[in-house]
């Protein structure tokens, strides 16, 4: 995890999202914007094992451009959609090149599977 967020913050597309928002230049984002989140945030988070599995993480990582496509909705706002869409094309991208080796040197998952009955439990009824 930490390795894509340091990709990530060397791609020209996330310079709008390294850092918190301006809520002196825009103070209705916190408003609109219902888990306001960030590279900074995201970064702290994850050294600080906030998160519990992979899949938040990830999806954490994408809301910061979703906040973004949320926020600037209005027309007059096209440069910064743009913006917010090719972070997540960036993202997506670091995600693919990380395949099944996404992990963290501070998080570690554990995942117990219960096996699978063979016959159906005695209250199972099928659907008709």
């Amino acid at each position: 995890m930490v390795k894509i967020l340091t990709a990530l913050k060397k791609s020209k597309h996330s310079m709008l999202f390294r850092e918190p928002v301006d809520t002196v230049a825009f103070p209705d984002y916190p408003t609109r914007v219902p888990e306001v989140l960030d590279l900074s945030k995201l970064e702290s988070r994850t050294r600080g094992a906030f998160y519990d599995d992979v899949d938040t993480w990830v999806r954490d990582l994408r809301r910061i451009a979703a906040n973004c496509l949320r926020f600037n909705v209005d027309v007059r706002h096209k440069e910064a959609r743009d913006e917010g869409k090719k972070f997540l094309l960036a993202v997506e991208k670091e995600l693919a090149n990380a395949g099944g080796k996404l992990s963290s040197t501070t998080t570690t998952t554990t995942k117990t599977t219960t096996p699978t009955p063979t016959t159906p439990p005695t209250t199972w009824k099928p659907l008709l």
